[in-house]
């Protein structure tokens, strides 16, 4: 997920928030996100809790390849444009 956030803003896309699997796990992310690449963004630690509360047009799924399913529904429930960085299927 780094780097497509780090893609992202180069090309003129704001990354408001990012998901990751625990506090921990995501309080490492935003610190990398924030060191390397100058971004700032907030943290969850699931999709539904990012949607409940941030107004987002997107939505990158760079999780494994597991979780892509309920992370594609709940953001096609929500009317969102997605980018997988995986396959949808194997």
């Amino acid at each position: 997920g780094e780097y497509v956030a780090r893609e992202l803003v180069q090309r003129g896309w704001r990354v408001p928030a990012i998901v990751g699997t625990t506090a921990a796990t995501v309080e490492a992310a935003r610190a990398g996100l924030r060191e390397r690449h100058g971004i700032d963004a907030r943290g969850y630690t699931s999709l539904a809790a990012l949607l409940e509360r941030e107004a987002v047009d997107a939505v990158a799924v760079c999780s494994p390849h597991e979780a892509h399913l309920a992370q594609l529904e709940l953001a096609l429930e929500a009317r969102l444009h997605v980018f997988a960085e995986k396959p949808l299927f194997w």
